[in-house]
């Protein structure tokens, strides 16, 4: 008998429904974007199975064979396999002999009525709404309502929560995700993968039982120096990774300890999730790559005394009203190329081991660095700094650039030591910087010299009048 399956291009964040479906046509593949999907193909499929595609707002307006079973998303080759992550999340099939045909939603359901033999318009959306099987039709469930994805039985060790791009805000919140269910998860040891979710409650680590800190076996150097520095022999303890995406977290989150750590063993991942209250990773300690980029913080951001021992991103991030990093350190390389600062950002005695980019970063508040270490190469290429910013005694171990960067109030660079390349080349400083006692192997660039924009500007202009002037005058002898 032959298997008939519906699939729905869903509306993505990256892309409409319809560039969807002719991006995964093109490539002769169709993704499963959901772990309920991905089990009913491999459960109904047959090899003769077939597909139609279904576009939202415009009905069914493709059809082709699928020549493959349910193929993992690796299998992909790499350039595709990124293009489709979001489509082929729980793996794909293989297609072929494809036909496409302009459509309509009349058309759509006359041809369903067809092929179920139900006369009925209201049966059809039923059957479309609800997911049957009926004369080797199948129609997947989760391509057509907002169905909240858990973990499979064969994921003990995961707590899963995805909610797709096509449920509403109201969905969302009828299929909110309690904060008390995340940190039992946690506490119990298991991994965390939730997506297009709301969080509702406060998350609190100081709860987590206590443990010896032998607990942690290959801790690195980052934080086997911080332990013995602060004589600490117990910490709190998650096993990760932590995947927090694309969601919205509703309560505050917090570690509330005065010493100790929390140490998170597993990656971290918050891309895109707004936090609408105090998110507070304080004295926490990252043992994985960590990445927060375009995430929201709509209130206070604090990583006061955190330890990033892998690279770390917080690209396109926005920072609320006031952002923390005291004393931090990252062990790796960071970026916050793009990142935007709305309120104070406080980066005092922060420790940068490798690389640090902060290009194109946008601070509107004050900002300060001051007696922080930059151990790698610096990027503030094309920073704004709209008001004041300190780097007192901040040592720039190697090159330090801060070429295109505008700094509309104070910068006060005093103590600092340039010990590498300091390149201020077409820095626009509205204020008269502050360069007292500075240690580095260049002059310092002030308002109104060569390497001031406007100075070049007008340099430019007084040629341009000269050289129309010359010109003027040949033409007249």
């Amino acid at each position: 008998m032959t298997s008939h399956f519906l699939f729905v291009a869903g509306a993505l964040r990256e892309r409409s429904s319809r560039d969807s479906a002719d991006l995964q046509l093109a490539h002769c593949v169709w993704g499963l974007r959901s772990a309920l999907i991905s089990e009913n193909v491999q459960r109904y499929l047959s090899a003769e199975s077939c597909g139609f595609v279904y576009v939202l707002k415009e009905g069914i307006c493709a059809h082709f064979s699928i020549s493959s079973g349910v193929q993992p998303l690796d299998r992909l080759d790499a350039l595709v396999r990124d293009e489709l992550r979001t489509e082929a999340r729980y793996g794909y099939v293989a297609i072929m002999q494809l036909r496409q045909w302009p459509s309509s939603s009349e058309q759509s359901l006359a041809m369903l009525r067809q092929i179920l033999d139900v006369p009925d318009h209201g049966v059809v959306l039923a059957v479309v709404a609800v997911g049957v099987w009926v004369n080797g039709w199948n129609v997947p469930q989760a391509q057509s309502a907002c169905v909240l994805e858990r973990e499979r039985p064969d994921q003990p060790a995961l707590f899963v929560r995805h909610l797709g791009s096509e449920c509403t805000e109201q969905e969302r919140e009828a299929q909110a995700v309690k904060a008390d269910e995340v940190f039992a998860a946690l506490k119990n040891g298991r991994g965390v993968d939730i997506d297009g979710a709301l969080i509702v409650g406060d998350l609190f680590f100081d709860a987590l039982p206590s443990v010896k800190v032998e607990a942690i076996s290959n801790q690195p150097a980052l934080l086997r120096d911080a332990l013995q520095t602060r004589q600490i022999t117990e910490i709190r303890q998650l096993a990760g990774p932590i995947a927090i995406t694309h969601s919205v977290v509703r309560g505050t989150i917090g570690t509330r300890l005065k010493d100790g750590y929390v140490v998170v063993q597993g990656p971290v991942a918050l891309t895109g999730t707004t936090f609408e209250r105090t998110a507070d990773f304080s004295r926490m300690a990252f043992l994985g790559p960590v990445d927060c980029s375009e995430a929201v913080f709509l209130s206070q951001a604090f990583f006061v005394q955190a330890l990033f021992a892998q690279p770390v991103r917080f690209e396109k991030t926005a920072f609320g009203p006031h952002s923390r990093f005291h004393r931090s350190v990252f062990g790796e390389s960071v970026s916050f190329l793009r990142a935007g600062f709305n309120g104070l950002a406080e980066f005092l005695e922060v420790t940068f081991e490798k690389e640090a980019s902060f290009s194109r970063t946008y601070f509107k508040m004050g900002t300060g660095f001051s007696g922080s270490r930059f151990g790698g190469i610096l990027d503030f290429s094309e920073a704004l700094f709209e008001r004041e910013v300190f780097f007192t005694f901040t040592v720039f171990e190697r090159d330090a650039y801060f070429r295109r960067s505008t700094f509309r109030g104070l910068a006060d660079f005093s103590d600092a030591q340039f010990k590498g390349i300091d390149d201020f080349s077409k820095v626009m400083f509205d204020v008269q910087p502050r360069f007292a006692r500075v240690t580095a192997s260049g002059a310092r660039p002030s308002p109104g010299s060569l390497q001031d924009p406007r100075m070049m500007y007008g340099i430019a202009a007084i040629l341009a009048v000269f050289t129309v002037v010359f010109l003027w005058s040949m033409r007249t002898r």
